[in-house]
């Protein structure tokens, strides 16, 4: 359901007007297939209770998960590693995918920029072609990298035309927060500002949470009459 308002008429002399629409999704009817990249910094910097409670959000995470879902894991640091390739959740043994991610270790730089690529490929090549799947990349960083907001801007754009939404976590103190907002604003996504305290529950909360989505990244297109 959709409802639409206009702050004024526009004359012939110009000038401007806003527009305020509400959209208020039906109830759902049926389950949503959910594509799902789980992103994580594993630099130095991740040492200690930040990677820790990565890891512990991310198993948790993985218990929201339905069997038609398809997950994957990548870790960054100078390099990537993909944890857990891109796979269909009811095909994978729980216990091996918990003990990869226990498996995990910080050091090394942070190269933010090529794992987003992977992550990308991860749903792009590798899970299946769904128009009605949600396709989310879930990004955990402490640190900077080589680039600015703007290219990153521009990579998510990219992301946007393939259907992918980031969800960007900054962490702690000394994250680039408008290389974080990029990232989600420019794919449709959403932003958060971590402590290393509660890295976990954002994660099993921010999995979870995508059963609640009812369409896959939608547009509004206004076509406003004359005046």
């Amino acid at each position: 359901n959709i409802e639409g308002s206009v702050s004024r008429s526009l004359g012939s002399s110009g000038g401007s007007t806003t527009v305020e629409v509400s959209v208020a999704p039906r109830a759902k009817t049926k389950s949503t297939e959910r594509h799902v990249a789980l992103l994580t910094d594993t630099s130095a910097s991740m040492d200690g209770e930040k990677i820790k409670n990565a890891k512990s959000g991310a198993k948790n995470a993985l218990d929201h998960l339905e069997e038609t879902d398809y997950v994957s894991i990548t870790g960054f640091n100078s390099d990537t590693d993909v944890i857990l390739p891109m796979s269909k959740w009811g095909m994978i043994t729980e216990s091996e995918a918990k003990n990869d991610i226990d498996d995990i270790h910080a050091g090394g730089g942070t190269d933010i920029y090529n794992g987003l690529e992977t992550a990308r490929d991860q749903l792009v090549q590798d899970a299946p072609s769904s128009i009605s799947a949600i396709k989310r990349i879930i990004l955990l960083s402490d640190g900077q990298d080589r680039y600015d907001a703007k290219t990153y801007r521009n990579l998510a754009s990219d992301f946007d035309d393939d259907g992918i939404s980031i969800i960007a976590a900054g962490i702690g103190a000394a994250y680039d927060d408008s290389v974080i907002l990029a990232l989600a604003n420019a794919s449709g996504g959403k932003p958060a500002d971590l402590s290393e305290d509660n890295i976990d529950e954002f994660l099993e909360n921010t999995v979870g949470n995508t059963d609640g989505v009812v369409a896959s990244n939608p547009t509004l297109e206004i076509d406003p009459r004359q005046g």
